[in-house]
């Protein structure tokens, strides 16, 4: 009987996180953002990683809180160190761009490569978890939600996989300036997927997040520019970009370079 009442209890708070959570984003939604704010406190009682990266999101906005860019980064940090998606990419992108923390580019490339190893990274998407990704993302306010919601369709996390749809969010997160989702754009026209191939392109969207700094567009744009794939080859250019990964201590890029 003792047993049942803990085991009951624990399922108790457990839906009570997750209802804190979900009633916190509606709050958010409806422009209530004090109460979002409370809520997603009320669910760090159970540690939830989602109620940390709303309450970054509230900070870096300002939006029921101070504004307050260090803050916000904190709150993306302690939910990437519980290994929740969208917050491995927002820290790595902000790590790397040194918002609200120092910049620290082999710092953000740790965060982004964990977010690659992350297993079975689709039990993070619920239907709820996509409808607010989703609702961020239609506010064009903020590319990182494009990206992850362009993430989310490209793999089919709890939603049909939908490559077109990817493609065409990971275009407007590129275009407001998105290092990853030029990356991952690139990825998908070097394969013709979702879109038309197109060699010339991806490596233009690997150059664009290459000069931003980014180890992983380093190594690819490297790669293509270094290897006989068409009329841009540009092997001087291609080991520049090579090294530069490497010096962030990118694995690929070294094993390349050593060959």
């Amino acid at each position: 009987m003792r047993s049942s009442l803990l085991s009951f209890s624990l399922a108790f708070f457990a839906i009570s996180a997750q209802a804190a959570i979900s009633t916190a984003r509606l709050a958010y939604k409806n422009g209530d953002y004090e109460e979002a704010a409370s809520l997603a406190l009320a669910a760090l009682s159970e540690q939830d990683p989602a109620a940390m990266d709303l309450l970054g999101d509230l900070f870096r906005e300002g939006l029921g809180v101070r504004r307050d860019m260090e803050t916000a980064f904190g709150w993306y940090e302690k939910a990437a160190q519980l290994d929740y998606l969208p917050a491995l990419y927002r820290a790595g992108v902000y790590a790397h761009e040194g918002r609200g923390t120092p910049a620290d580019p082999q710092r953000a490339l740790r965060w982004i490569l964990r977010a690659s190893e992350i297993k079975n990274p689709g039990a993070q998407f619920d239907a709820g978890t996509v409808d607010w990704i989703g609702y961020r993302a239609s506010e064009r306010e903020d590319p990182h939600a494009l990206f992850v919601l362009a993430k989310i369709l490209q793999n089919g996390w709890g939603v049909v996989r939908d490559a077109r749809g990817a493609a065409e969010l990971y275009a407007a997160a590129a275009m407001e300036d998105h290092p990853l989702a030029r990356i991952n754009l690139g990825s998908m026209r070097l394969r013709g997927d979702g879109v038309g191939e197109d060699e010339r392109s991806a490596l233009g969207l690997f150059e664009k997040a290459a000069e931003q700094g980014f180890a992983i567009a380093q190594y690819n744009a490297g790669l293509l520019l270094s290897r006989e794939r068409g009329p841009f080859m540009d092997k001087p250019r291609g080991k520049e970009l090579l090294e530069r990964a490497a010096a962030q201590g990118f694995t690929p890029a070294l094993r390349e370079l050593s060959r």
